[in-house]
């Protein structure tokens, strides 16, 4: 295998056998193969069924909300995709932080690629995300960063674990602090709803860490002799990425906080007069609903749920139209600029 420079990405669509670490399996994530298979077929099949299912049955004035996205301003939809496209930087100095603390320098030979490098594999299984089903993306990052610094993917795949699981509970925590605004100025059982829903979500997770924290040898020792090592490297690479946890935690705050002002500068481009707490809810209720790994880029359940929150301040079809505004910012975007990349990428090889 070839030597790459720093920051240097590999072909992500060749299927060529790399030298593995260890004793792990190489893992097989095409994504030519994943994205035109039965499941994924089905999957964005789904998608359309519950977008038409809501479209035929809300009673929606779809010329209204077209007249509304037209209106639009120009200068602050740039602004919300600019700001969009700032948190990729910040997740992927987030990640290089966590690869530090599990040790990926030394295990690399120092080859563990630069921020901007990382950014690129984030970009990249964001678009694995969006076109393909069951947040496929986070293992394509493993994937690709282990092809490009020769280091453990099952390792890797532990730090993108504890990188979600910081999400989740920074994530509810904000969650948590804006809805006791919109629940204390609006009567909305919503809320409450996703709230409790984050609640369950939480409390598992820190089950689950503290399980793994304190049960490793034992949950190892049931495991079959084929899948200890992977799992004692995959245990090693969550538990160890809880280290430094002030910059990260920062970091983690200003990623979300990326997402809240795309919401928010879509929402002032329509003029929608939508509060600060408001927008930071709704955001952040729509990462939710991002992460279920139902659908591609959960299509279909973001655009009825981001729609249904917003209807609690604004009328259905400014909802929709914003809905609409932001998804093609936070969907089609991402496939757009993830091709792009793509091409470089493959250019360059």
């Amino acid at each position: 295998m070839p030597q790459l420079g720093q920051g240097a990405i590999a072909d992500p669509m060749v299927d060529k056998p790399i030298q593995p670490v260890g004793p792990e399996p190489e893992p097989d994530l095409s994504l030519s193969r994943r994205f035109f298979n039965l499941r994924t077929l089905l999957s964005f099949g789904v998608a359309a069924v519950i977008l038409a299912i809501v479209a035929t049955r809300a009673d929606i004035d779809f010329a209204a909300t077209w007249a509304t996205m037209v209106k639009a301003n120009p200068f602050l939809y740039v602004a919300a995709f600019s700001v969009y496209y700032a948190s990729f930087p910040l997740r992927g100095l987030r990640w290089k932080r966590l690869g530090q603390n599990v040790g990926f320098d030394q295990e690399s030979g120092g080859r563990l690629p630069s921020t901007l490098g990382l950014t690129r594999i984030i970009l990249l299984s964001w678009l694995a995300n969006c076109i393909v089903p069951a947040k496929l993306g986070d293992a394509y990052r493993g994937y690709l960063l282990k092809k490009n610094a020769n280091v453990s993917f099952s390792k890797t795949m532990g730090t993108i674990l504890a990188e979600r699981i910081m999400d989740m509970i920074i994530l509810f925590a904000l969650l948590v602090l804006s809805a006791l605004v919109v629940a204390h100025s609006r009567d909305s059982s919503t809320a409450v709803a996703i709230l409790e829903g984050g609640l369950v979500v939480v409390a598992l997770i820190l089950v689950g860490l503290a399980g793994m924290r304190y049960l490793g040898r034992t949950i190892e020792r049931l495991l079959p002799l084929r899948v200890r090592a992977f799992y004692r490297r995959f245990e090693d690479g969550t538990l160890q990425s809880f280290q430094h946890l002030p910059s990260v935690i920062l970091l983690t705050v200003a990623i979300w906080m990326c997402e809240a002002g795309r919401l928010y500068f879509i929402g002032q481009s329509l003029s929608a007069g939508i509060d600060l707490s408001m927008v930071v809810f709704v955001a952040l209720a729509n990462s939710l609903l991002t992460a279920l790994p139902f659908t591609p880029g959960g299509v279909g359940l973001v655009e009825v749920g981001v729609t249904g929150l917003l209807t609690i301040a604004v009328s259905k079809e400014s909802a929709l139209a914003i809905t609409a505004l932001d998804r093609s910012i936070s969907y089609v975007s991402v496939i757009v600029v993830g091709l792009l990349f793509y091409i470089i990428t493959s250019r360059k090889r």
